[in-house]
């Protein structure tokens, strides 16, 4: 879980100091190029917008969730931003996991992510996503910008930057959801999210 300088670069325009961020996994600055920031965490450098984060360690105070099980009702439709940087791939039941996204921002808000896609970053999680897994949610997100970042030590991670399109239920299938993305049976992930 860590947020890349190219990534931040893409995604910055939409964090606002006035919005209520939420971060999926206590996520650490990765790279170099970070200069006098790397390693530390992306809220603890970025403390002048508004971020909570979640994680399911508890590490550098995030608030302990299982992405898995359904969220309580009182983080459901209180984010403007929700930040998904090498989080979702994780967890173990993915339908839950964006409903539980879905469910947390606000209409109108928007997820930003940056997770591994297929064919790349081998062994490093259950679930690899292109751009079909992130269009299969189309009833309840919109698409305002996908795009492949490189990186030469394993490949191709897939940006996507979505938008909540409805109130309610969430309405992606998932069947559906699940048939968009490669899954790895056999992989075993320790964190057991």
């Amino acid at each position: 879980m860590a947020l890349h300088k190219k990534t931040y670069d893409l995604c910055s325009k939409y964090l606002q100091p006035n919005y209520k961020i939420a971060e999926l996994g206590a996520q650490y600055l990765m790279g170099e190029e970070w200069g006098e920031y790397g390693p530390p965490y992306f809220k603890n450098v970025f403390n002048n917008l508004d971020i909570t984060s979640f994680d399911i360690t508890g590490e550098n105070d995030s608030i302990i969730m299982n992405l898995s099980k359904d969220i309580p009702d009182d983080f459901k439709n209180k984010f403007d931003i929700m930040t998904n940087f090498g989080t979702t791939e994780h967890v173990q039941n993915q339908y839950i996991c964006w409903k539980n996204i879905f469910d947390m921002v606000k209409l109108n808000g928007i997820v930003i992510s940056e997770i591994p896609k297929k064919d790349n970053w081998h062994n490093h999680c259950k679930y690899y996503f292109d751009e079909d897994t992130f269009k299969s949610m189309h009833l309840d997100f919109k698409i305002i910008d996908i795009q492949d970042i490189y990186y030469t030590d394993n490949g191709n991670l897939i940006y996507c930057v979505m938008e909540k399109i409805h109130q309610g239920e969430f309405k992606t299938e998932e069947k559906i959801l699940l048939d968009s993305m490669i899954i790895i049976e056999d992989y075993n992930d320790k964190q057991g999210i």
